[in-house]
């Protein structure tokens, strides 16, 4: 990882999964900012570079095309991982056609959000391991 701090915005509903995937973040990443919000309003400084959303879509009630939609209008140069409990590539891929830059399962392992987070900090996509190209 660069010397240059990644801002996080974790969006989901002020669950114990988010607090507990906010933790690892913190304990991960020294140069990090880790926020939690609701999905109702995305109240971030748009200015703030290295910006990595990570939308728990499994949380909220609202469509993930919708969330995702809110993030790239609000938040136009974040990055963006889902999470969700889609395992498969029929139901992942249109995620990334509309514009996300990483999937993880819900309750991903600590490596691999490590993962998640440095490829799409670092201008690249992630898929998940299990997620096949047929």
């Amino acid at each position: 990882m660069n010397d240059a701090e990644i801002h996080i915005l974790i969006i989901a509903e002020k669950t114990p999964r988010a607090r507990i995937i906010k933790k690892h973040i913190e304990e991960n990443f020294l140069q990090a900012r880790v926020d939690i919000q609701g999905n109702e309003d995305f109240r971030i400084d748009n200015n703030a570079e290295n910006l990595v959303c990570i939308a728990d879509l499994v949380s909220v009630q609202e469509s993930s095309f919708r969330i995702i939609e809110r993030i790239k209008k609000k938040l136009s140069h974040a990055k963006i991982i889902a999470m969700h409990i889609y395992r498969s590539a029929a139901l992942i891929e249109p995620l990334y056609d509309f514009g996300i830059d990483g999937y993880l399962y819900s309750e991903p392992s600590r490596e691999e959000l490590s993962r998640a987070i440095m490829a799409v900090s670092g201008g690249e996509k992630y898929r998940p391991h299990f997620f096949s190209y047929s």
